[in-house]
């Protein structure tokens, strides 16, 4: 019998330092386990920083983007504008020339109906 309780005492103290290395193996897995998700939380907050980084830039971009559009739409109006005060200021040219030539017309008739007119004495009432 005390063959059989050493042989069992043998088995019991190789199963405990095999519990004991699985045991162990297990606490290292979790360690390592419990780094890993800590580092994977540390990368996490990282990209998080790059994120609303990016988030910040896109929304700079897009308040740009729309100031050049307005821009834009404020010189279009403004080409407009002055496309329209160009075409009234040739209608105001060519009636301005019209009047011009109407008044030579005038003035040149006048010049030649002055020496009769100042003759016959005719003319003097029509000059006032």
């Amino acid at each position: 019998m005390a063959g059989e309780v050493k042989e069992l005492a043998g088995e019991t103290a190789r199963a405990t330092g095999d519990i004991s290395a699985r045991v162990e193996a297990i606490q290292q897995g979790a360690e390592a386990a419990v780094t890993a998700i800590a580092e994977i939380g540390e990368i996490v907050g990282r990209i998080s920083q790059v994120a609303v980084t990016i988030a910040g830039a896109v929304e700079e971009q897009t308040a740009t983007t729309n100031e050049i559009a307005s821009s834009i739409t404020t010189m279009a109006d403004a080409a407009r504008t002055t496309s329209s005060a160009t075409g009234e200021s040739q209608i105001a040219t060519t009636e301005l020339s019209q009047m011009a030539a109407t008044l030579h017309d005038l003035v040149e008739h006048f010049q030649l109906d002055a020496p009769r007119l100042a003759g016959t004495g005719a003319g003097a009432g029509r000059l006032r």
